[in-house]
């Protein structure tokens, strides 16, 4: 809660028991729905998400900027990529992605919810 505080970054969640922090009703936002959906459209409503900003740009682990892959951690994938399917690292727990299936579900859906509740290109 302090981080959030310290950078101006809002925490997203469904305990209720952050409410109970200083200033938690600016920096705590309650998700109440129990569908993904809706929580999706909420958030849009709410806080004016753009479902399309940047996706797939950070770690899911670290949350640090995803970085290109090197040659080095392409060759040791189990996987073969084409040369130009992007490999993305992270610079903080080395965790690699690419666009495979769960990518190409994830867009679709980010697309549908930014069709429903604003208008944006996958940047």
């Amino acid at each position: 809660m302090t981080l959030a505080r310290e950078e101006g970054r809002i925490v997203l969640t469904r305990d209720r028991q952050f409410m109970h922090f200083r200033d938690a009703d600016k920096y705590v936002f309650i998700i109440d729905d129990q569908v993904v959906d809706d929580q999706a459209r909420c958030l849009a409503e709410r806080l004016h998400i753009d479902w399309l900003y940047r996706p797939f740009t950070r770690c899911m682990m670290c949350n640090v900027e995803l970085v290109q892959g090197t040659a080095e951690q392409r060759a040791g994938l189990s996987i073969r990529l084409r040369d130009d399917e992007p490999l993305r690292c992270c610079p903080e727990c080395q965790r690699l992605y690419w666009n495979g299936g769960h990518v190409h579900r994830m867009e679709k859906k980010l697309t549908e919810w930014k069709r429903k509740w604003g208008k944006s290109e996958i940047n």
